[in-house]
């Protein structure tokens, strides 16, 4: 396969690893099973919502920081520019966050869907967003950290 090729698909891939990773995050759980063990202990009832919020929300955005880390790598790997990647992610990703849940949905029933619903479509768009938001950090990212040399010198 050319790496052109792989390069437009991109954006189409990276909507599915987003979406792949929110289903896994929601049949394991890991949030509940964290809250479970860790913030049951804590007696006070601002520090343990504080402690079931920060759990809901470190394993809403490791889907992103994950997206965002294959976004750098690739560009390090493949040497892309980040604008190929955004413009690949935002052309495909929507199709392709539509082609994941239509073939889950498939896969699950058998059949295929007969309407779209209001929850699917926000579903849809919100992992677009977050594969968005993804790329971008990882397209933003700088590929290499210069090393001043002379301070390593000492």
């Amino acid at each position: 396969m050319r790496t052109g090729a792989f390069k437009g698909t991109f954006g189409f891939l990276a909507s599915w690893l987003t979406a792949g990773l929110f289903l896994l995050e929601d049949y394991f759980n890991p949030s509940w099973f964290f809250r479970k063990r860790l913030c049951l202990g804590i007696a006070d009832l601002e520090w343990s919502l504080r402690c079931h919020n920060f759990f809901e929300l470190l394993f809403l955005v490791l889907p992103i920081v994950v997206v965002a880390l294959v976004t750098w790598l690739y560009r390090k790997w493949r040497n892309v520019d980040g604008l190929l990647l955004f413009a690949s992610t935002a052309a495909l990703g929507l199709p392709g966050t539509l082609a994941f849940f239509i073939t889950i949905t498939i896969a699950i029933s058998k059949r295929l869907p007969t309407g779209i619903g209001e929850d699917f479509v926000l579903a849809v768009f919100f992992l677009y967003f977050m594969t968005l938001i993804g790329v971008v950090i990882g397209a933003l990212a700088p590929r290499h950290v210069p090393v001043n040399e002379e301070a390593h010198d000492e």
